[in-house]
């Protein structure tokens, strides 16, 4: 059963919706999960695979800055006591050093991957995706979906690293049998789910449908995009409002708050809603990234204007500040 477009629109506007609630949305209206097959995922020989345990946290790192966000995401995981395997995707081309990325500090780059051995990881090795069209920022971000295929996995929980995971998220795992849940895009005026963060059953039809349609070599797909594309029919909602904050959002021109709200009755209070946040992401553009050299007059300039806003704000900023300090310095 597909979940048709009016449905969808109406779920994405639920702000509210407790996991309870997306239980019954999800029981009446899921669509059929397609069936899952076992492909081949290499795997270095160092790593053991946990027998039983069926449920992974799963983050990608194709840059040396992304690798540092992906050690800091899974490092508050680990203190998080999360009961799933923790498992960073990154370039296979690192492991023999054949070939690393442009202007990469190949020592801080083996310094950081012998950090990841303090956290339990589970280290996959995958194929690089380019897309070489449009943005190069986000030339690399279809590498993510590999995490697709991860079949020897039940249930996965994908993070994008350009964020700070603030909350234990073990309870996704539960939510019943769909192949993809995502939460919607709230900041975009048209309907389309985000990719910062999903919850998925990894299957062998998922990554066949991805890898073929990247032999077409979409022109201006990335990793959302092509998500949207392919799957946009057989996707589940997952309330935004608690799992896909954005920074901007504590920027927001609106003063009430109404897309991520989703209703005019209700109040924005900035420590409430980070208080009761899982997963924040870092997007305040045009200011850069935090791992980027911001300068301080644009720092000034891109303030939040309500004080309460603006404290919360430059706390996250804080929080991804020492926790860079202490894990990638």
């Amino acid at each position: 059963m597909q979940l048709p477009l009016r449905w969808k629109l109406a779920v994405c506007g639920l702000c509210l919706v407790s996991t309870s609630t997306l239980l019954l949305w999800d029981s009446r209206l899921r669509p059929v999960p397609v069936s899952a097959a076992d492909i081949p995922v290499s795997v270095p020989q160092s790593v053991v695979e946990s027998p039983g345990l069926k449920r992974a946290y799963v983050l990608y790192a194709t840059q040396e800055d992304y690798l540092c966000n992906a050690l800091i995401n899974l490092r508050r995981l680990s203190r998080l006591d999360v009961h799933a395997d923790l498992v960073l995707l990154y370039p296979r081309g690192w492991s023999s050093w054949k070939t690393s990325p442009e202007g990469t500090n190949r020592a801080r780059l083996r310094h950081l991957l012998g950090e990841a051995a303090r956290y339990n990881l589970h280290m996959r090795p995958v194929e690089l995706i380019e897309q070489t069209m449009g943005d190069r920022t986000w030339s690399e971000s279809l590498t993510k979906l590999h995490v697709l295929g991860l079949t020897d996995y039940e249930r996965v929980i994908y993070l994008d690293n350009d964020g700070l995971v603030l909350k234990n998220l073990d309870h996704l795992f539960d939510l019943p049998k769909a192949p993809l849940i995502l939460p919607c895009a709230y900041w975009l005026k048209e309907t389309k789910f985000a990719s910062n963060i999903m919850v998925i059953q990894p299957s062998k039809n998922l990554w066949v449908m991805v890898s073929d349609y990247l032999k077409t070599n979409p022109p201006d797909g990335f990793d959302m995009d092509i998500i949207n594309h392919l799957f946009f029919d057989n996707i589940t909602v997952l309330p935004h409002r608690g799992y896909t904050l954005l920074t901007g959002e504590f920027r927001s021109k609106d003063p009430h708050h109404r897309a991520y709200l989703g209703a005019d009755n209700l109040t924005w209070n900035p420590h409430d809603e980070l208080a009761h946040t899982y997963y924040v992401h870092f997007s305040d553009w045009p200011l850069p990234k935090p791992w980027k050299n911001i300068q301080k007059e644009e720092w000034r300039r891109v303030q939040p204007s309500d004080r309460e806003d603006r404290e919360v704000w430059n706390n996250v900023y804080d929080m991804y500040r020492r926790d860079r300090g202490e894990v990638c310095n």
